[in-house]
């Protein structure tokens, strides 16, 4: 069984825009850390996730109420 060429590149694609991903998250909380410190930095990154999780759940909420029951 051969995957083709077309899965391959798909591959490829993902694992470079994951390291690419995982380089500017990296570069992101050293900055963070450089500038707020390490309290501020982990502050900040709660900020962050707490507005992340609050659209993300005002989304959700917002399609299950418009669907009808």
């Amino acid at each position: 069984m051969d995957l083709g060429a077309k899965f391959w590149v798909a591959v490829l694609g993902i694992a470079i825009g994951g390291v690419l991903g995982f380089v500017l998250l990296l570069a992101f909380i050293g900055w963070a850390w450089l500038t707020f410190g390490l309290v501020g930095g982990f502050v900040f990154f709660c900020v962050i996730l707490l507005l992340v999780a609050y659209f993300t759940d005002r989304r959700t909420r917002n399609r299950y109420k418009r669907q009808p029951v």
